[in-house]
Parts: structure tokens; C-alpha cells; sequence
């Protein structure tokens, strides 16, 4: 945290033939995991079963326009002996045969988020950030990915009638002082504006006016995972314009130099000369599996990502540096959603954010193509795919065990109308 006008107040059977289930996917909405942190239910608690995203009739609705360089699955997985499925050693006791199926309906939607850090060190980012927007637009463009974008700062502090910060647990003591940042979740832009199309003539202008207006005069208490939670929630309400769509593929994207606050509270802020929670100032929390457990129970697991661009370490733990200055801190919770969501992330550090953000575009791909496996305790080695009964190789496509799904690769787009069947055995706990 880099605060500002502080004031102190002081994670076969062997012969027995197990029954095969086909189950539809993207049936769930999400579960709860991880403990629940002082003050975390009690701010963001879920929201009721109507704010819940399903997809009609059980069905999950993937990618499914042609991509480039489409594999020959004949070609790369001839009919030999070597392609048949073997029952592999090894297995728990309890393992059953199981599959997921999912037919590919229609090319998914995107709705982008953006989460801008506006604290004192932040200037630069920002300024490389639209800058290279137009970058971004191109990357999902080039990928025929139909989009739409909002952004809002991790400025969630609250304003007293005079516009003073008010002193809540999540900002404990007074800091930033621009009262228009502090949006807890709130869209920056025009009214009735703040939702900007792919297809829109002024995107990049107005998307850099916009992100170009926030400012560095924020609070320093950045919570990015908590404000992202707060523009979802108000999306789905009607508070915000509506971004978050439910058949649409969410993406959020962090955009912050330092720790997110929903555990940085409890670190010790070197430019404060304090720990918050050790002091007793606060005991509130929210870290990323609230955040997962919390986007899980709106769009259901699978149907968005966070894409982190933070401070990161390097093999040796030195934190990353760049012309624009070494970063407060490592952004350990941004990188732990991605982690958890299948997003990436990339190095606030880096000195060529075009490249940065077309990398980010280019992800997308892969993540808006993630189904959901709905059995639970997978075991890996067992997956195998089969697009329309012919079986793809393991090269296009990737399982993320922490999702429970499996995402095909940028080199792969299964054809529209496809049965993809998803067959692996399954040992739960």
C-alpha cells in the first residue's frame, strides 16, 4: 500500500465394470472453498439463486467458429493399437469410468473487465496501459472475438458527505484524496457510456480518455479482487451498465503495482511504517478464494478469468523492475486468481506493452474455451478428448487441475456443431 495524507488515529475395482455417465456441462453454479475470513461473508456475502448464471437446459454454450491451423485428427492420431484407451495402472480403489459432454453451440462473447490501480505510483502504467489498447482491440479482433469492455479503479473506500474518506475496515485510515475514485466497483465513462463495444467506432479514444482520466490520487489501499467483485455484482443488479451477460465469457484484468489489500492489510506497509492488523486498526479479509467463491456463485466456474498484470518475482525472488520503477510489492493474490481461473499473467514490469497486452488478447482464446469437468477428484493421465468421435491429440488442448476444466489450445477452435466428449476416470475424495 502507498498511502497518501495518512493521518493515524490510533488446494478398478480390478474386475469390475464401472457404469459410463454422460453428464451435460456448465450445470453448477459454484461452491464455496477455502475459510471464510473475519468480516469476508459479511461484506460479500453471494448473491441469491437468481443472480445465479445458468445456461439453458444444462447445456454450456463454447467457441465453436473455425480457427487457425484446425488439426487433422486422422492424420495426427492414426487408427493404431497406440490411440486405444488403456486402463492405467495405478488407480485409487474407488475410480470410476466417467465422462463430460458438451455440444459447441455457438462462438462466445466476451465481456472485459478492467481493474486500474489509482495510487500515487501509477501514472506510467496507466499511461502504457492506453497507449497500447489499441493493441489489445487487435489481438481479439484478428482472433474473431466479439467483445465488450468497462473499466473501474481498486479505489473501494467510502466518502463522508464533506468528501472526506470515511474510515471503514477495508481503509482504515485516511489516504487518497480524489473522491471520484473511490467507485467500489462503479464504471468510469459517459453516462449511459461506460460499456464500450468492439465494434464501436471511438473505442480506443474513448477507452483512453477513460482510462487516462482515473488519476493517480487515489486511495492506497488497493483491493482490486474486491472491486472487481463489486462491478459484477452491480452489473448483474442494474447499478452498473450491463457488462456481465450470462452467456457471455468474463474476463477481468488487474491492472496494479502493488498487493491486493484483502490480505496487504495484514503485511507490513513499508510507507506507513505499519501493520494494520497488528495494530488492531482491522480484521477484515478477502482474499482469492472468497473472490473465486464469490464470482463462482454469479457466473459459475469456468465462465470467466482473471488476467493479472502485476509485480512479479523472478526464479531468484528478486521483485521484477522497469524503466517505470521496481513495484511496491509482488501481487500474490492477482497471480493466485489467475492461477486459480485459468488467466494469465503478465509483468507490470515489462517494457513493451503492446506485446504485453496482444499476449493477454491472445490468451483469451484459450480461456473462453474452458469446459467444465463435472466429476470430481479427475484423475489427469485418464483424459482423453474425442470431437465428434475422432480423438484429439493431447498437443491442442490443456486440463487445469485447481478449474476442474479443460481449454483447447490457440491452435484449435472445435467446429461449430460439435459433440465434444471428455472421457477420464474419476476417484473423489
Amino acid at each position: 500500500m502507498t498511502t497518501q495524507n495518512s493521518v493515524f488515529s490510533l488446494p478398478f475395482g480390478a474386475k469390475e465394470f464401472l457404469t459410463l455417465a454422460l453428464i451435460s456441462i456448465f450445470a453448477s453454479c459454484g461452491k464455496e472453498s477455502g475459510p471464510t475470513f473475519a468480516g469476508s461473508s459479511k461484506l460479500y456475502s453471494p448473491k441469491p439463486d437468481e443472480l445465479r448464471s445458468q445456461s439453458e437446459d444444462g447445456k454450456k454454450e463454447e467457441q465453436g467458429e473455425d480457427g487457425t491451423d484446425v488439426p487433422n485428427m486422422e492424420t495426427d492420431n492414426p487408427p493404431t493399437d497406440e490411440n486405444k484407451v488403456a486402463v492405467p495402472p495405478g488407480l485409487p480403489p474407488n475410480a470410476r469410468a466417467a465422462s463430460t459432454v458438451s455440444v459447441v453451440k455457438t462462438q462466445r462473447e466476451v465481456d472485459v473487465l478492467w481493474v486500474v490501480d489509482t495510487s500515487g505510483s501509477m501514472g506510467q502504467e496507466q499511461a502504457a496501459l492506453a497507449a497500447g489498447f489499441q493493441e489489445f482491440v487487435s489481438g481479439l479482433q484478428s482472433l474473431n472475438i466479439r467483445f465488450q469492455t468497462a473499466l473501474t479503479t481498486t479505489d473501494v473506500c467510502e466518502s463522508e458527505n464533506n468528501g472526506a474518506q470515511k474510515i471503514t475496515p477495508e481503509c482504515p485510515i485516511a489516504s487518497g484524496g480524489n473522491t471520484s475514485t473511490r467507485l467500489r466497483g462503479s464504471f468510469v465513462g459517459d453516462v449511459n457510456r461506460t460499456v464500450l463495444k468492439g465494434e464501436d467506432a471511438d473505442i480506443l479514444e474513448k477507452f483512453s480518455l477513460y482510462a487516462g482520466s482515473v488519476g493517480t490520487q487515489g486511495s492506497g489501499f488497493e483491493h482490486g479482487l474486491s472491486a472487481a467483485t463489486h462491478a459484477v455484482k452491480k452489473s448483474v443488479t442494474g447499478v452498473n451498465e450491463p457488462l456481465v451477460r450470462r452467456d457471455a465469457f468474463l474476463s477481468i484484468i488487474v491492472v496494479s503495482d502493488e498487493e491486493d489489500d484483502g490480505i496487504g492489510l495484514g503485511l507490513f506497509d513499508r510507507a506507513a511504517n505499519i501493520n494494520y492488523v497488528a495494530e488492531g486498526l482491522t480484521y477484515w479479509r478477502y482474499d482469492h478464494r472468497d473472490f473465486t467463491r464469490d464470482l463462482d456463485a454469479i457466473k459459475g466456474s469456468g465462465n470467466y478469468s482473471v488476467n493479472a498484470i502485476t509485480g512479479t518475482r523472478d526464479a531468484q525472488g528478486a521483485l521484477c523492475s522497469s524503466a517505470f520503477g521496481t513495484p511496491i510489492e509482488e501481487g500474490t493474490q492477482y497471480i493466485a486468481a489467475a492461477k486459480a481461473t485459468g488467466g494469465n499473467v503478465e509483468s507490470i514490469c515489462s517494457s513493451n506493452w503492446n506485446a504485453l497486452l496482444t499476449q493477454i488478447a491472445t490468451n483469451l482464446k484459450t480461456q473462453i474455451s474452458q469446459i467444465r469437468l463435472m466429476d470430481e477428484g479427475v484423475v489427469e493421465k485418464t483424459i482423453e478428448i474425442f470431437v465428434d468421435g475422432q480423438r484429439l491429440s493431447r498437443k491442442f488442448w490443456t486440463y487445469r487441475p485447481t478449474q476442474n476444466t479443460v481449454s483447447f489450445s490457440s491452435l484449435y477452435t472445435p467446429p461449430l456443431g460439435s459433440k465434444i466428449e471428455i472421457k477420464y476416470y474419476a476417484a473423489p475424495n
